[in-house]
């Protein structure tokens, strides 16, 4: 499988804009999806 991995997205948060990563297969289709969160506080 080719995963596309040059995608990010901003998110609004009260402190200023988040920036994420998207990480998907380039194939056309439904895939299920994995959410990765990482808190530091």
């Amino acid at each position: 499988m080719i995963i596309k991995d040059n995608e990010f997205a901003d998110l609004g948060t009260p402190s200023g804009p988040m920036r994420t990563h998207l990480f998907r297969p380039v194939a056309g289709g439904r895939y299920p999806g994995i959410l990765l969160y990482s808190e530091i506080f």
